[in-house]
Parts: C-alpha cells; sequence; structure tokens
C-alpha cells in the first residue's frame, strides 16, 4: 500500500498514505484502525526500517475542491503546479503563504491540505481573505 515513487500517493478503501520521503509516510483516511497500526507496525518492525508513530493530533487537513483552487494556491506558493494540477495521486510539500504545507491531490478539482494545527487558523483566515480576490 505505500508509494514507492516520490511525491505519489496511494489510496485503498478511503485510506490514503502519501510519500513524504524515501523513509517517510503520512497515512491518513477515514476509518484509520488500530489494527492497520499493528498491521504497519509488524511488517515494518519485521525488516527493521523503522517504527510507527501517531501524530494525527499534530495535523488539520482541510479538503479543498472547486474550478479555482490552483489559483488560490498559486497565489500563495512558490511551487508551480502547472503539471500537478493535471495529474492524480500527487503529493507536494511547499509553503503557502510562508507556512509548511502538503497538499495531496484527490481528484482534478480536490485536494487534501495538510497544515501543522498550530498554524491552521492563520492558513485558513489567509485562505478565506484571498479567495475574495480570485
Amino acid at each position: 500500500m505505500l508509494p514507492t515513487e516520490p511525491n505519489t500517493s496511494a489510496t485503498i478503501k478511503n485510506i490514503s498514505a502519501l510519500w513524504l520521503s524515501p523513509d517517510e509516510w503520512m497515512i491518513y483516511g477515514k476509518n484509520v484502525d488500530k489494527n492497520l497500526k499493528l498491521s504497519l507496525d509488524n511488517e515494518i518492525s519485521k525488516l527493521n526500517y523503522g517504527a510507527i508513530t501517531d501524530v494525527s493530533n499534530q495535523w488539520v487537513c482541510f479538503n479543498l475542491k472547486g474550478e479555482r483552487i490552483y489559483d488560490l494556491l498559486s497565489a500563495g506558493s512558490p511551487f508551480n503546479f502547472n503539471d500537478f494540477k493535471e495529474k492524480r495521486n500527487k503529493v507536494a510539500q511547499t509553503l503557502l503563504n510562508h507556512i509548511d504545507v502538503t497538499i495531496n491531490q484527490k481528484q482534478s478539482n480536490e485536494v487534501d491540505l495538510f497544515v501543522r494545527r498550530s498554524f491552521a487558523e492563520p492558513l485558513c483566515s489567509w485562505m478565506n481573505d484571498s479567495a475574495r480576490f480570485i
């Protein structure tokens, strides 16, 4: 289930895994249960790859949908979204209004945007303000 290609994601039954680095993934979704964590922990431990760490309280996920979402994201990010927006299951780690974010392209006009909890409110305010000008 874990993607092996850089900056990609894989989804199975509403659970997504995002490639963040060669030895780091973010797993999220609806109905992520302890059995999945135990299964992953067992497999990773057997291979001596590392450990599973639950950091879910550290992140806030904004699900953004609409035809102009890339106009909004481009207004505050140095990342070039031209190729990104055409491909499904892509992941980008970039800055948005000087805030670190991780973006998962789910569909052509839908992304999940992850931000650290402490930056969620300022980022949401910036998105609301910026959306008025698009």
